[in-house]
């Protein structure tokens, strides 16, 4: 016995209105208390919970890497730069382009390459600097 199409679909959105607390003691509950004697439908119900709990936990973690990226140096000079560009309308953040200059903009279009360019040298040298040492018997650097 397993679920309908409309049933399954049913499901999902109350799991999706459920909290977090909630679907792990759902979770819980299909996992200790039925476990081997589940029939299929209950192994769709349980199913669905994990898959909910999943794309929550996914969600997080972009949240947190988000939020990561945006307490670094780097990534706080890229956001600035890219809200100073989405002002002045060079940037499109909705489709994530760059707006190409209309005639009376030809003049921002070095501007541009010129922020291109930075950019590019800012992720070649963002990592640490190599140190040079110096090899006391023979006075080479040694890198």
């Amino acid at each position: 016995m397993c679920l309908s199409e409309g049933g399954h679909e049913d499901y999902t959105r109350l799991a999706r209105a459920m909290d977090d607390e909630r679907l792990r003691q759902l979770d819980r509950y299909y996992r200790d208390e039925l476990g081997l004697a589940a029939n299929t439908a209950e192994m769709e119900l349980h199913s669905i919970v994990i898959f909910e709990l999943e794309i929550r936990r996914q969600e997080r973690i972009r949240r947190f890497k988000r939020s990561l990226w945006l307490s670094s140096r780097r990534g706080r000079f890229v956001e600035a730069t890219k809200r100073w560009l989405v002002q002045r309308g060079l940037w499109s953040s909705s489709r994530r382009r760059v707006i190409e200059p209309s005639a009376h903009e030809e003049f921002l279009f070095p501007v541009l390459s010129i922020l291109k360019q930075l950019f590019w040298l800012l992720w070649l040298f963002s990592g640490k600097p190599a140190r040079a040492s110096i090899d006391p018997e023979t006075k080479t650097p040694h890198l």
